[in-house]
């Protein structure tokens, strides 16, 4: 891909400054800022350079994609405190934009720089990922302070109105946004890259075991995934224990909790479990189900657009508002009968999780740009 030729390369500043590997909320986003940096290296159309802002926190992460076209330039030592990311994001990133001749701004995080409208004098690309904030504003509103949610939600909406382009990481966000913003502009669905597998831990459980993920936030359903767990032990003479990855404090009975795991350990879990369940009620692409899949276990997931886009068909799928339904779905996956047709979903699962690769994410990322920055 070639952009149209000129005396100058046409420079886009590629925005990592508010992203941060300790920064727990947007850790999925910066997986996926990182993966699509790295591989835009490879495919990045001619007569384009990305100036990516960093700072001291993520720059090491970001040396692989350094080069001719790719020029990191670190803003600060630390990530930035609440107040920092308000002046980047209102004035801060069009200054450095300028400063450093960009004439268009992307974002992998999805907000797009200045207060309202259109970010004049500055072409914009954002990266959508989900519009989970309006689901928390609908069915969790004390979940986040007054003004969290008018800076996230405003913000998110506003991108997605007024972005020149807006990448949406699946089909079911592109509905999402369509739905919410009214978004009349170009989009464009581009699939997330999956990491390779990591090498399985050697300290495996060594008995069978249901592995699920999950977190204390509302949208994860901890307590839908619990409470079908108790249904299906109820319902069982001799039930498997249940693994659950991203919970603590006192865990029910027959449920262990686990935390801070490395991603070796995570692979063997994975690799290991009978069975892996994935409950949440909303997501924007949903990497664990894949992640399971990379190592062969088949899953049990929410019956939810997203999850049946990703996993194609290679689930099983539940309400995940009826923990009865999961109990009922635990019992048939784990009985003799359906050991044929899950030894059959196993084998082919890798095969669909491989579809997944950061080269071809970012080779579509890159077809975007070359017609968002070429003249009209």
């Amino acid at each position: 891909m070639t952009l149209p030729q000129s005396e100058a390369p046409v420079r886009v500043l590629f925005d990592m400054f508010e992203l941060s590997p300790s920064s727990g909320k947007s850790i999925g986003i910066y997986v996926y800022a990182v993966g699509l940096l790295r591989a835009l290296k490879d495919c990045l159309p001619r007569g384009m350079e990305l100036v990516v802002a960093c700072h001291g926190e993520n720059m090491a992460d970001l040396q692989a994609a350094a080069g001719a076209s790719i020029h990191l330039v670190r803003m600060q030592a630390r990530h930035p405190g609440m107040l920092r990311r308000q002046w980047w994001l209102r004035w801060g990133a069009k200054w450095m934009a300028r400063q450093h001749g960009c004439s268009a701004y992307f974002s992998p995080k999805g907000f797009m720089p200045g207060w309202w409208g259109p970010s004049w004098g500055l072409r914009t690309c954002v990266v959508v990922h989900d519009l989970i904030p309006l689901w928390y504003a609908q069915h969790h509103p004390q979940q986040f302070s007054l003004l969290e949610r008018a800076l996230v939600n405003g913000g998110l909406l506003r991108s997605c109105r007024f972005a020149d382009q807006v990448i949406a990481i699946s089909e079911a966000t592109a509905q999402d946004i369509r739905h919410w913003s009214g978004r009349q502009g170009p989009m464009t669905v581009v699939h997330n890259g999956l990491s390779e597998a990591a090498s399985a831990d050697a300290g495996a459980r060594s008995e069978p075991y249901i592995l699920a993920m999950a977190t204390p936030l509302p949208h994860k359903n901890a307590a839908g995934l619990l409470e079908g767990y108790r249904l299906y032990r109820q319902q069982t003479v001799h039930p498997l224990p249940l693994v659950v990855v991203g919970l603590d404090g006192v865990a029910p009975e027959g449920v262990t909790f686990v935390k801070g795991l490395s991603r070796p350990q995570l692979a063997s879990l994975y690799a290991g479990a009978e069975l892996f369940v994935f409950l949440s009620l909303i997501e924007g692409f949903g990497y664990p189900p894949l992640e399971a899949m990379q190592q062969g276990t088949l899953s049990i997931c929410s019956d939810i657009p997203v999850l049946r886009e990703t996993t194609q068909g290679h689930a099983i799928y539940v309400n995940p508002e009826q923990p009865l339904a999961l109990a009922h779905a635990l019992q048939s996956c784990l009985s003799a009968e359906f050991a044929e047709a899950k030894r059959r979903m196993e084998c082919d699962a890798p095969k669909i999780a491989a579809r997944y690769r950061w080269a071809e994410t970012a080779a579509n990322v890159a077809h975007v740009f070359s017609q968002w920055l070429s003249p009209t």
